[in-house]
């Protein structure tokens, strides 16, 4: 929406959703350097009551994402 020439924007808040009592929740990330030619990733396992468990983070060379990508969609 625009009131008075600025953009109004609405952002929706997020809550992490803790998993049922004896599962864990794997939550993920990914980043892109452009000028680099870089991706980041990462995980992080949390348990029913939100206690960290285990976490990765890595980089990779960017075409490495597009091959991941593309074989993710090879296998569905």
């Amino acid at each position: 929406m625009k009131q008075g020439g600025q953009t109004e924007q609405q952002q929706q808040q997020l809550r992490w959703q803790k998993p049922s009592t004896g599962w864990l929740k794997c939550n993920v990330d990914a980043g892109f350097h452009k000028n680099l030619n870089k991706t980041s990733t990462g995980w992080c396992l949390r348990d029913h009551l939100g206690r960290f468990v285990l976490a990765e983070t890595t980089w990779m060379d960017g075409w490495k994402l597009f091959h991941y990508r593309r074989r993710v969609h090879s296998l569905t």
